[in-house]
């Protein structure tokens, strides 16, 4: 026979009034969190658009200054005009350009990790090669072809334009989509100044990624005319990992030489691990047996 003593009834409503009390803290803390971090989300924000208004005010003041000393110094009246008139349109400039909202580095980077993830799935379900190529597909667009065979042949444009391509040639098969790089590209193109030079063309790619959109730190290309080959160091990626599916940097830069050399570009990693990657086109780029 069991018993009780009177300590030992009162103990599971103890216990019940424990959970309980437990939980309601457990939400008190919940919510002083969520509110402290919309607080230092919108002081962040807030530093941001302060940094912004201080840089159009400085802007400002030069402006001012530039043209009084205009009116002072007649002998330097044109350049110090000119720079009076630089500084004016550099701050009404810098107030429109001012983004309203930012977003944090690792939220590009998660935002990018799922769009990673379906992609790799669908080569590994597929049964996809590990082959990259950004092929051109008209005058003003670009596909990522992944293909199912070793050898490989890239298929023509009408092909490309179906996500899963499927000829007559079982070489031809695979698949075909739009790679993110694509309307990064067309951003680049609105503000690029044309050259026909591949050395100067990389220049203003990977400084477009660094200052234009923001996606890494320092991208420091190699070109090597003669092997068909371009080389990029990227440092300080905020979209993960350079050897990521379809990895935004790398992406943009593919496409980006894609539509300049009008021809099928392959990516390779040599060295993933310290952001190395490389484009190669031309004969080295149908040919899946040419990696290093």
């Amino acid at each position: 026979m069991s018993m009780h003593t009177p300590e030992d009834t009162v103990e599971p409503s103890r216990q019940s009034d424990d959970g309980g009390e437990s939980d309601r803290v457990s939400e008190a803390e919940l919510a002083v969190l969520r509110a402290e971090n919309d607080r230092l989300r919108e002081q962040f924000q807030q530093a941001k658009r302060t940094t912004y208004r201080r840089t159009a005010i400085a802007f400002v003041g030069i402006g001012l200054v530039s043209f009084g000393g205009a009116l002072l110094l007649p002998n330097v009246q044109t350049v110090l005009a000119a720079f009076g008139a630089t500084g004016i349109f550099a701050a009404v400039l810098t107030r429109f350009i001012t983004p309203e909202t930012f977003h944090a580095a690792s939220v590009t980077e998660r935002i990018f990790d799922a769009t990673a993830e379906n992609g790799a799935s669908i080569v590994t379900e597929l049964g996809l090669q590990e082959t990259r190529l950004y092929v051109p597909l008209g005058e003003r667009d670009t596909r990522l072809y992944v293909p199912a065979h070793r050898h490989y042949t890239i298929p023509d444009g009408q092909a490309l334009r179906s996500v899963f391509v499927v000829t007559g040639d079982e070489r031809e098969r695979g698949v075909s989509l739009h790679p993110t790089g694509g309307p990064l590209y067309e951003e680049f193109e609105t503000i690029a100044a044309e050259t026909a030079d591949l050395e100067q063309f990389t220049t203003q790619l990977g400084d477009a990624v660094v200052e234009q959109f923001g996606l890494a730190r320092r991208v420091e290309a190699t070109i090597r005319p003669a092997e068909n080959e371009a080389r990029f160091e990227i440092a300080g990626s905020t979209c993960g990992h350079v050897g990521a599916f379809d990895q935004p940097v790398v992406s943009l830069l593919a496409t980006g030489l894609t539509r300049h050399l009008e021809e099928p570009v392959r990516i390779e990693f040599p060295d993933a691990a310290d952001g190395i990657v490389r484009c190669v086109w031309g004969d080295r780029s149908d040919r899946p047996d040419a990696v290093d």
